[in-house]
């Protein structure tokens, strides 16, 4: 489960109106995205890797696998999050996440997660 704390609309939804408010308006410019992770072995770290781009003017923000893209880590399983960098009031935003750890790599990237930043 992927979401973006304080939207009108939870979680990650597949919808054809990639850009409208199906998806809900962030109510800060700063929002934190968050990801549910687990890893099978309850003994080791895992985080998140968060991927966000402007939909309006096609700029990626954070790229999978930066450091800018870490989330907060969880020792086995949980909730993580990462707040994003300052966005630009009423635009368009696309993100996705994947969960990784310091063992065995990467998990598959999610579906892509869209919303709007508010107006100013």
């Amino acid at each position: 489960m992927a979401g973006i704390e304080g939207t009108n609309s939870q979680g990650c939804h597949q919808h054809g109106d990639d850009y409208g408010n199906a998806f809900g308006t962030a109510v800060t410019l700063t929002p934190t995205l968050t990801a549910t992770v687990r890893h099978p072995d309850p003994s080791k770290d895992v985080w998140a890797g968060f991927s966000l781009w402007d939909n309006t003017t096609s700029t990626q923000i954070l790229s999978l696998g930066t450091p800018a893209s870490k989330s907060t880590v969880v020792k086995s399983q949980g909730t993580v999050s990462l707040t994003a960098p300052r966005l630009t009031p009423g635009h368009s935003y696309g993100w996705r996440v994947r969960t990784a750890d310091a063992t065995t790599g990467n998990t598959p990237v999610s579906a892509n997660c869209h919303f709007k930043a508010p107006e100013a």
